[in-house]
Parts: C-alpha cells; structure tokens; sequence
C-alpha cells in the first residue's frame, strides 16, 4: 500500500488592525495546529512553532493577515510548504470577527478563506487584550475555535461554519455554505420611497408608494476579504483592513464578481434594485432618515467621524433589520440605471429603475461626504466604469 503524501503546511500567528499579534491571536494559530490532527489525522504536517516563528522573524510580512508574494515564496524555499494559513481579528465591541485564509506557496495566492464572529467573554475577552511579549505561546484551551476543515482533495480546502443559523419561516440570517458573506431576510411590503422629511432634493421626489416581494440583502458591505474569496486581487486603496468594505470596484467589476459568486454557489446573487436598498435601509420602509433612525453617529462613518478613512463592517449600531453600514462608509451600487425623473413614472410593483442610461444608482453616502448625503432616502449616481476609494456595494437575492 502506497502511503499518500501529507501536504506541508505553515500556520502564521493571527494579528489584529493594527498588525499586532496577541495572545488571541497566538492562541488562533496554536488551537487551528492542533485541530488539524484531530479532525484531519495523517493527512498535514504542520512546521513546528518554533521553526516558524524564527523564520517569520527574517521575512517581511504583510499587516493582518496579509502575507506579501515574497515572503511566502521565501516560506516555501526554507521549509517546502504547500500553503500557508494565516489570518486577522476585528473586535466588533461584543464580538471577535475571525478571519482566516489559505494562501498557495506556488501561485502565492489565496484559495480559501472561512470567517466567523466568537463571542467576546471570558477567555476570549483576556487573550485579545494580552499583547504576546516575545511572542510566548498560550495555553491550550479545549474549545475548537479553527474555521478550516481537511481539504476535500488534493492542494484543496473546504471551508466549514463555526456557528451556522438556520433561517426562519419568518426571517432571520443566512449564510450559504459556498461564501462567507451573511444574507439577512427582508420580509416583502409597501412602503413610501422618497424623502418623507422635507429636505430631499428634486430627485427624490414625489415620494411615491412601492410595493417589493421578499429578498435577501447582505448583512454587511462585502468586505475585502469577502472580495477575495472570489476574485484574485483587492483592489481597495485601503488594504490590509480584512473586515473593512471593498471599493474602488466599478459597476462592470461587481458585475464580474457576480457572475464568479454565482458559479462558485450555483445560486443567482445580484446587486439590489434601488426600491429595496431604500427599504432595507429603512429597517422595511419606516419612516428613518438615516439606515436604522435619525442619528447618523450611532449607525454611519461620515466626513464628521470617519477621520477620512472607511472603518471595518459592523462597527456602528445596526438598523432595525440588523443590517449594518448602510448610511455611509462607502456607498453602494445598485442594480438599477439613473433618471431623475424615474419617480414620477416608477410602477408600484418591484420597480426595477429605468430602462437604459449612462449612469448607475450609487445609495447610502460614504466616508467622506457629510450626513446630508448619508441620507436614506438621497440617491446618487456615476459611470459603470467608476472606481472610487469611497464606492462599494452588498449583495442581494430573491427569495
């Protein structure tokens, strides 16, 4: 019987934003090590700790979780490993979000990649403030905390969910096994679109009544590692930010990414028409001048509070349907071409916008625009073809 070669792997300690390594983020590294033989056994061999952190030492590495080409090729050389996992943690306030990524030694580039948010108590609320001094191991604790299962074939991985909620008759999150990204269900309804306060502009009138079927909608912006998982390179004029949104994307770039996603899941995501980005951000059409009330600060980053930089997802309060970040950030295409004049002739039922244009519907402000822009029910457009460092989008589907 011809014993089948155990792929070599490298485990790099988890960092957080700012690039620093704590003892969370040593623990992630030693815990997913340790994984692997229980739930994998005979198929890895993992380089030893100590081998791999005097060799992490001597290269330049990227800032969380990103590992710059020449480190990894230099990785492979010293130790001839097939991939290297390596990751990064955003604290969300009450919760830790994960992110993990395997990284190919020979293309250096990324070919799995698994998230999830673990709560912040107890020990994991001790280790994510320990800064690790000489970068001491931890002990060991006996909750799998690893996102990464065996792989299901040769130089191949599979990605697994931490905490998987089933969605509900009436609603709830979901997340399809085939991406990272989390879908919230928006119960369809009618609504009045339009400015309801008074200091709309033209466009965004005369508010008029919609009526949408349900839907999924991203729980979040799709982030950059989100982007990642998909398509080959980030893009984003802020990188090294895992959680932060992707932008400097187009219309025609989403589209492709799209286009991937569904091959990649063998579902049918789109971007959201204008009619349900506004009722999503409204919590289901109420009356809210900003994605989750009358306060920006609480829900949005703003040109008053973002420092002129996008801030990773889920940082601000979420609207009332539990989607974050619709109010500023980055704004968001949508599906839909641009008229002005669209509302005076929008059917009630499922508007899907004008029929052709030059332009595409851009929602939600961003960073660095004021609150006034950040509004609702304010619309905005560009070319198909824009990339900006302040444009994004989330994903939707029908139910």
């Amino acid at each position: 019987m011809i014993e089948k070669k155990k792929q070599k792997i490298a485990i790099i300690d988890f960092s957080d934003l700012n690039g620093n390594v704590t003892a969370l983020g040593q623990f992630m590294a030693e815990e997913l090590t340790t994984q692997l033989f229980i739930i994998a056994p005979g198929k890895f061999e993992v380089v030893k700790r100590r081998q791999l952190l005097k060799l992490e030492e001597e290269l330049v590495l990227g800032k969380v979780g990103n590992i710059e080409e020449k480190g990894i090729k230099k990785m492979g050389q010293v130790f001839g490993v097939d991939a290297v996992v390596t990751g990064s943690m955003t604290d969300l306030g009450n919760t830790v979000k994960i992110n993990a990524r395997v990284i190919a030694v020979e293309s250096a580039k990324i070919f799995a990649v698994a998230a999830t948010d673990i709560p912040k108590t107890g020990m994991v609320a001790d280790l994510i403030e320990k800064k690790v001094e000489g970068r001491q191991p931890v002990e060991k604790a006996t909750t799998p905390l690893t996102t990464l299962t065996k792989p299901t074939k040769e130089k191949e991985w599979a990605k697994t969910e931490m905490t998987q909620k089933q969605i509900t008759a009436e609603g709830g999150i979901f997340k399809d096994p085939g991406t990272v990204i989390e879908f919230i269900f928006v119960k369809g309804g009618c609504f009045h679109m339009g400015d309801t306060f008074g200091d709309g502009s033209s466009d965004e009138y005369p508010v008029h009544k919609v009526c949408l079927d349900d839907f999924y909608i991203g729980k979040y912006e799709v982030t950059q590692i989100e982007w990642l998982e998909v398509m080959e390179r980030n893009p984003s004029s802020r990188r090294a930010c895992d959680d932060c949104p992707v932008e400097m994307v187009s219309w025609n770039n989403v589209q492709e990414y799209i286009k991937r996603l569904n091959r990649k899941t063998g579902r049918e995501y789109r971007l959201p028409t204008e009619a349900e980005w506004e009722y999503a951000a409204r919590s289901g059409g109420k009356k809210e001048k900003y994605a989750g009330g009358n306060d920006l600060d609480s829900v949005g980053w703003d040109s008053d509070n973002s420092r002129g930089k996008t801030y990773p997802a889920g940082q601000k309060n979420p609207n009332g349907l539990g989607i974050y970040d619709m109010s500023g950030n980055v704004w968001e295409w949508c599906q839909d071409w641009s008229d002005e004049n669209y509302y005076k002739s929008s059917p009630r039922d499922n508007p899907k916008g004008a029929g052709s244009g030059q332009t595409r519907i851009i929602r939600g402000g961003s960073w660095n625009y004021d609150e006034s822009i950040s509004r609702a029910a304010n619309r905005g457009w560009d070319i198909p073809d824009s990339r900006r460092s302040d444009i994004g989008f989330r994903v939707a589907r029908t139910k």
